[in-house]
């Protein structure tokens, strides 16, 4: 979350567990505020790739806040999720669509986000459980991720 005021822009975050930002992105875009992310305490939010910041986009976003409110609507009507997820990947492609016009390359959100079978999901119960990290492979409980969730904004063949 950015925050505006009188003293310039500044960072704020609710939950640094799925906090993602892409430096070089940031760095091109706004160096100014990419020179502050040195100050951050958790170090590992600031990333130097898009998968991170996919995964934190499909766990937190769409997983836990756009498909609960689409079950829940539709277990509330008692209609078929599957017309709200079509709603949810119109827009999605609506979205995708418009940053594309302006420029921004979207081919791997649209993969991830769209057209790959599965999604990435966190591994929450693996990554804290006593099992040894070396076996788990999980190095962050906050940041351990798989992709074996089924993509509910695919387009089946």
């Amino acid at each position: 979350m950015l925050v505006y005021g009188d003293d310039g822009l500044r960072l704020l975050l609710k939950d640094n567990d799925a906090a993602r930002i892409d430096r070089g992105t940031l760095a091109r875009r706004w160096p100014a505020l990419a020179a502050q992310l040195g100050g951050l305490e958790d170090q590992r939010i600031g990333v130097a790739e898009a998968l991170p910041l996919a995964q934190m986009f499909v766990t937190i976003t769409l997983q836990l806040n756009i498909a609960a409110l689409v079950e829940g609507l539709a277990h509330r009507r008692g209609t078929d999720p599957a017309t709200g997820y079509a709603r949810v990947r119109c827009h999605m492609e609506g979205v995708l669509a418009g940053l594309a016009a302006a420029g921004e390359d979207t081919a791997f959100a649209r993969q991830v986000l769209l057209d790959d079978e599965r999604l990435h999901l966190k591994y929450l119960l693996t990554a804290a459980s006593l099992v040894e990290k070396a076996q788990t492979g999980a190095t962050d409980v906050n940041k351990f991720y798989g992709k074996r969730a089924p993509n509910f904004l695919r387009v089946s063949a």
